[in-house]
C-alpha cells in the first residue's frame, strides 16, 4: 500500500472544458474547489456538454482568486466572478434540475460565436435548498482512476488512449490493474473519502481530446464492454465522496481500506 501514489490532480472548473493540473486541491462537501462550478447552457436552459460540442473540450479555463481567466483558440477573456447575478434560476443536467446563477458579461457573445449558438455562461449556486450538492458533476464529487488500469485497457486497444478521455480528478499509480474498485475507504493525508461505485462511461471517451474526432469503432467503449461491463454499465475508474474535508497533494500518504 505504500506503493500507491497520486500521479495527477485535476480540476475542469467549466464543465467540459480542458483539465487543470493542480500540485494541490483543497476538498470540499461538493468535491475538488473550483472543480465544475460553473457550466454554459443554450436557450433552453440546458447545460451544453461536450458530448454535444467537442469543441469544449479545447477551451481552457482557470482560476485566479476572483476572476475566471478563459482561453479560446485564438480568443481569451477575463471575467470577473463578482459579476454572476444575484438573481438565480433553473438549469437542467441530465433530466436532473439545479439551481444557478447567470452573468451577463462580454463573454456570453464569445461563447455564442465559438459555439455557434446562443448560450451563457452560469455558476453553481451552493444552497441547502438546491438539492444537488455536486455542482456540475455527472454523478458524484470525484472522480478516480489508476494508471494500472489505463495501460491494461491500452494493451487491448490499436490506438492507446491518454488519461484525458476519462476526465479524471485524481489519477493513482502503484497499484494493480482495477484494484481500485475492491476499495471501500480512500485517505489521503488528512483527507477521508467514500468509494462510492464504479464509473459508468459513456461517449465522451470516444471523444478525441486534440482532434475532437470521434472513434468510429466507439472505442474504448467497445472494447471496454468485452471484460467490463455489469448489467448493462460499461466501468472505468471509480467514484468518491468526501467525508473528511481539508487539503490534499502529491506528497500525501495514501491509505486503503
Amino acid at each position: 500500500m505504500d506503493s500507491i501514489k497520486i500521479q495527477s490532480l485535476f480540476t475542469y472548473p467549466i464543465k467540459s472544458t480542458k483539465g487543470v493540473k493542480n500540485s494541490s486541491i483543497s476538498v470540499s462537501e461538493s468535491g475538488f474547489i473550483h472543480d465544475r462550478n460553473f457550466a454554459i447552457i443554450d436557450e433552453n436552459n440546458k447545460i451544453i456538454t461536450a458530448r454535444e460540442r467537442p469543441e469544449l473540450l479545447k477551451v481552457e479555463a482557470i482560476i485566479k482568486k476572483t476572476k475566471l481567466y478563459i482561453n479560446f483558440t485564438n480568443n481569451a477573456i477575463v471575467v470577473d466572478l463578482a459579476n454572476f447575478s444575484k438573481k438565480t434560476i433553473q438549469v437542467s443536467l441530465f433530466n436532473e434540475i439545479t439551481t444557478v446563477k447567470p452573468i451577463d458579461d462580454q463573454i456570453n457573445d464569445l461563447l455564442s460565436e465559438y459555439l455557434n449558438q446562443e448560450c451563457k455562461l452560469i455558476k453553481f449556486y451552493a444552497s441547502k435548498k438546491n438539492i444537488i450538492n455536486k455542482a456540475f458533476n455527472d454523478l458524484a464529487p470525484i472522480h478516480l482512476i489508476s494508471i494500472a488500469s489505463l495501460h491494461d485497457l491500452n494493451k487491448k486497444l490499436k490506438t492507446p488512449l491518454t488519461i484525458h478521455n476519462f476526465r479524471p480528478n485524481i489519477v493513482i499509480s502503484g497499484c494493480d490493474a482495477y484494484e481500485e474498485e475492491s476499495w471501500k475507504i480512500l485517505k489521503i493525508g488528512s483527507c477521508e473519502f467514500d468509494v462510492i461505485s464504479k464509473t459508468e462511461r459513456c461517449s465522451m471517451t470516444t471523444i478525441d481530446p486534440n482532434t475532437l474526432q470521434r472513434n468510429k469503432q466507439q472505442e474504448p467503449l467497445r472494447t471496454l464492454s468485452t471484460y467490463k461491463k455489469e448489467n448493462k454499465s460499461v466501468n472505468f475508474g471509480i467514484y468518491l465522496m468526501p467525508v473528511t474535508l481539508g487539503h490534499i497533494k502529491y506528497s500525501d500518504k495514501i491509505k486503503i481500506t
